[in-house]
């Protein structure tokens, strides 16, 4: 959205425990009281707000898959183990061309929305 100087804008904020979100009110539109925004990804229901922030770092991804490259490119015939809680691992050494991958998961839903991930890393 752009805004323009002296261009008045009206915007609503939500939190609960662990997040603050922003809406932008459109001229028109009535202020939504008493509404968080509904969050489909189903991470928060068994991660940390501190585990997220790592999930979504990138830096943090360029570090691991960099440290991968440097140590394991050259080599042929690799096998990956990794046990986690939808450790971006696996999915790096997919990425640089482990010959076998296998990730162990910590519950159901962790399986799940690594099936998740894996989707949106690999499509």
């Amino acid at each position: 959205m752009e805004v323009q100087k002296n261009e008045n804008i009206q915007i609503e904020a939500f939190h609960n425990d662990y997040n603050v979100s922003f809406k932008i009110i459109e001229k028109d539109q009535e202020k939504d009281q008493d509404h968080f925004p509904n969050c489909t990804c189903q991470n928060h229901t068994f991660f940390s707000p501190n585990r997220i922030k790592e999930l979504n770092c990138i830096e943090r991804e360029k570090t691991f898959k960099n440290i991968l490259i440097k140590y394991f490119n050259e080599k042929k015939d690799l096998v990956c183990v990794d046990i986690g809680d939808s450790s971006i691992l696996s999915l790096l050494a997919a990425e640089i061309g482990f010959k076998k991958i296998y990730s162990i998961e910590s519950s159901l839903a962790c399986f799940k929305h690594f099936q998740q991930i894996s989707k949106y890393y690999f499509d």
